[in-house]
């Protein structure tokens, strides 16, 4: 599955960032979440966020998911990314 592709997300195990539409949140092997990418309702700036206490924390921002993606997921996740669902 590619980050870019948009999947819209019901529920969280936490609360979404305000006025943001969730599209995607992976998981590792145990179910736990590992990030989440969000948008604003217009769809001109991409979010990701990692769990920290409970809540999610803001790590990066950009105009493209795909961007998003390739700036910030290789620091969370690592060479591992089979683990991420």
């Amino acid at each position: 599955m590619k980050l870019t592709q948009k999947i819209l997300i019901t529920s969280t195990p936490q609360q979404t960032p305000k006025g943001e539409i969730p599209w995607l949140l992976a998981r590792d092997s145990r179910g736990e979440p590992r990030f989440l990418i969000t948008s604003t309702p217009v769809r001109d700036m991409y979010f990701l966020y990692v769990p920290l206490d409970g809540r999610w924390k803001r790590w990066g921002k950009d105009a493209s998911a795909g961007k998003l993606q390739e700036r910030f997921l290789n620091q969370i996740c690592g060479n591992k990314r089979k683990d991420v669902i």
